[in-house]
């Protein structure tokens, strides 16, 4: 959804102009469960709780993918931070060589 600029609304897009390499992850459209059509989940979410009272603890979460993605988030965490390599930007990397120190 680049239209949506997510990256650079991102609360990590202050790290980048500081020059820091930083990731942003998403949960993505896809499902385990082939009946499950993510976009549409999300385009209803948007459309009727996003950043309104209904947006509560009472709406149906998946646990089990937020678990995952939970575990994720952990596994890519710390295989960087505990690398013996700092990261780097890309070479040719748009926001690497707009905000590298």
């Amino acid at each position: 959804m680049p239209e949506q600029a997510l990256f650079i609304r991102s609360d990590q897009y202050s790290f980048v102009r500081q020059g820091v390499p930083s990731i942003f992850l998403v949960t993505g459209r896809g499902s385990f469960d082939k009946n499950e059509n993510v976009a549409e989940l999300i385009q209803g979410f948007r459309r009727s709780h996003y950043h309104q009272p209904s947006d509560d603890m009472s709406l149906p979460i998946n646990w089990d993918a937020a678990e995952r993605f939970a575990q994720l988030n952990y596994v890519l965490g710390t295989s960087i931070a505990n690398s013996p390599e700092r990261i780097s930007w890309n070479a040719g990397d748009f926001f690497g060589d707009l905000f590298r120190r």
